[in-house]
């Protein structure tokens, strides 16, 4: 999704951190769309995303602990 189309990872990101400005990257299964849709495992999202140059949060009820 984002490489295809004004890449956040490739056009935002790198700029922040040389600006020494820090990243929160929220929702790294894209609150389970990607995940219906059959297109990545739940392992490939949190792959992505703490690959990146960012703090991820991806919890958001006290069940999902467990998953992350």
């Amino acid at each position: 999704m984002d490489a295809h189309f004004r890449s956040f990872a490739r056009q935002v990101v790198p700029r922040l951190v040389a600006e020494g400005i820090g990243v929160l990257g929220m929702k790294p299964m894209g609150s389970g769309e990607v995940l219906r849709a059959g297109v990545v495992t739940p392992i490939e999202c949190l792959h992505y995303a703490l690959n990146l140059s960012t703090s991820v949060n991806s919890v958001t009820l006290p069940q999902a602990l467990s998953l992350n």
